[in-house]
């Protein structure tokens, strides 16, 4: 468990988000680019918009991502936390 904890400590909260878009909303469903997730940080109102429209997840997965997107850094610490 102590390696797992480790691993997601040294990924970037941006990383994560990535890899949370893509089991979210597939690659090919939102047309997927390395840009995107620069984009959904700068946009708040987008971010909301492609969710509720591409996100193939529940509607408290796609809040909870939204918590994510508007604060990264804490939602890391708060996942590695809930984790421990």
């Amino acid at each position: 468990m102590q390696v797992l904890l480790q691993r997601i400590a040294s990924i970037s909260p941006k990383d994560m988000i990535k890899d949370f878009l893509l089991i979210g909303l597939g690659q090919r469903s939102v047309g997927y680019d390395e840009g995107i997730v620069d984009r959904i940080l700068e946009n708040q109102k987008g971010s909301l918009v492609l969710l509720a429209e591409k996100a193939v997840l529940t509607p408290q997965q796609k809040a909870v991502m939204l918590d994510f997107i508007s604060d990264p850094e804490k939602m890391k610490e708060d996942y590695l936390h809930l984790l421990q």
